[in-house]
């Protein structure tokens, strides 16, 4: 499950959060271990690879990929009737 935790100082980091409960033999808990991941990294490493992918190095504008996922997104939308979903806009 990812959630937000908050640091001592006040940061919030993201993170990823699983647990497991420990049973004796005879299925009674005897604890939960929980574990919180910060994945931070994660997320500016997938968010350096998105940019590279839909994004010309040099000139910073959108290339190829990125235009035909918005056209893809903006016909689909036109076809079923639901106007320009605007997915091409930068925000």
């Amino acid at each position: 499950m990812d959630t937000t935790c908050c640091a001592k100082n006040g940061r919030v980091i993201p993170a990823h959060f699983s647990g497991s409960s420990m049973y004796s033999e005879a299925d009674e808990l005897q604890g939960i271990i929980c574990v919180l991941n910060d994945v931070t990294e994660l997320i500016n490493s997938e968010r350096k690879l998105k940019e590279k992918a839909h994004y010309a190095p040099l000139i910073g504008l959108a290339n190829r990929n990125l235009f035909f996922q918005c056209i893809g997104h903006d016909v689909g939308d036109l076809i079923l009737g639901f106007g320009s979903s605007g997915s091409c806009q930068q925000t």
